[in-house]
């Protein structure tokens, strides 16, 4: 048999007992009834209203749960608080509350919902953007110092820039944020802002947040953390090992066909010590810095390939990647950091040297060069 067959057998066997001893300690699940009510009043329910609710060990609730004639409904719990969301259909009416394990029912007395607006501007342009997102969400409390955002809904900028989330149940605090995506990618875990943090919103309040200020520019030293290292995943769903910077690469040649553009890949032939770090965290912000050198990185997309990563962990990219990269696409390494640049076909354009220990204003221009070349 195969070297791989064994691996393979050894990690089934590995995550087969895990599994099992999770199946023993689990949590009791059970059952606890609800009642949703208008006005604090049990004689005068709500039917029809859809019910949402979450924990940090529950997180799908039934999309078609909904309260009975009676204004009944029951929920899943396990030993954490469950956060519960019931609202009207028309959205003129919800409550959110927070069940507690020990609880054997409880009753959502329905309030007016709220409503919440403002307006955002790139700072750059100083022009309001059009279709940008914007997230709302409650945040259930996941540990020391860390949140679980839930109940998200999200809309989009108008031509001037303003936003509004309506139909806001009452009775927790909630979140407005402005997501920002790593550069290329729709969605990310790029750094986001808060709008209004903590917000508590009173039955049939119109929250009304303060404008909005922000950069249009990707932060380079996010892109140089994405990029360098959490752009990569780990196995794909057989177990086998794939090469991930081929996998990287072909799903750029998708992006630069669509939006026509180019691809570059930044490649670094050094020991990943601090100084080659600390140049290519640069060679990052200098790329997104100001509006001329953002005029041709937008040009591209970019990939980064260690040829001599620190090997870890076994999910990390590996030097066999990254040599098998380079030898399949004819690139020869001219220096420590080197850009090789590709049409939306993968077809390689050039190779082109680059030297980290030159000055800052040098680097730039280098770097400006190079792109318009390609």
């Amino acid at each position: 048999m195969s070297k791989r067959f064994f691996i393979l057998l050894f990690c089934l066997a590995w995550i087969g007992p895990i599994q099992g001893a999770e199946n023993e300690t689990a949590e009791p699940v059970r059952k606890i009834r609800g009642k949703a009510v208008f006005g604090g009043d049990v004689n005068n329910p709500v039917p029809g209203a859809k019910v949402t609710y979450r924990s940090i060990n529950i997180y799908k609730s039934d999309p078609d749960l909904k309260t009975d004639e009676n204004g009944d409904f029951e929920i899943t719990i396990e030993n954490d608080p469950m956060y519960v969301e019931v609202l009207t259909p028309d959205g003129f009416f919800g409550k959110m509350v927070i069940v507690k394990p020990t609880e054997n029912e409880f009753v959502v007395s329905l309030e007016p919902t709220a409503s919440v607006h403002g307006r955002v501007i790139d700072r750059r342009s100083e022009t309001p953007p059009n279709g940008r997102n914007i997230t709302y969400s409650i945040n259930i409390p996941a540990g020391v110092s860390q949140f679980l955002p839930s109940f998200e809904r999200t809309v989009k900028t108008n031509e001037k820039g303003e936003y509004e989330f309506r139909g806001l149940p009452t009775g927790v605090t909630c979140d407005v944020m402005f997501p920002t995506y790593n550069y290329g990618e729709n969605q990310s875990p790029g750094s986001s802002w808060w709008i209004g943090r903590g917000l508590e919103l009173k039955p049939d309040e119109n929250r009304e947040l303060k404008d909005f200020t922000f950069d249009s520019h990707p932060n380079g030293r996010n892109e140089y953390i994405w990029q360098v290292y959490n752009a990569y995943g780990g196995l794909n769903w057989r177990g086998y090992s794939v090469n991930l910077y081929e996998q990287r690469f072909d799903t750029l040649l998708e992006r630069a066909k669509r939006d026509n553009k180019g691809v570059f890949a930044i490649l670094v032939d050094q020991p990943l010590e601090e100084n080659i770090l600390s140049a290519l965290v640069k060679i990052y912000e200098t790329l997104f810095k100001d509006d001329d050198m953002f005029a041709q990185t937008e040009r591209y997309y970019m990939m980064c390939v260690r040829m001599q990563p620190k090997e870890e962990e076994w999910r990390n990219v590996t030097a066999a990647m990254a040599q098998e990269f380079v030898k399949s696409h004819l690139i020869a390494l001219p220096t420590p950091f080197s850009f090789a640049f590709f049409d939306p076909d993968g077809l390689l354009k050039g190779v082109e040297p680059f030297d980290h220990t030159e000055p800052p204003e040098k680097q730039k221009q280098a770097l400006i060069e190079m792109l318009k070349k390609y």
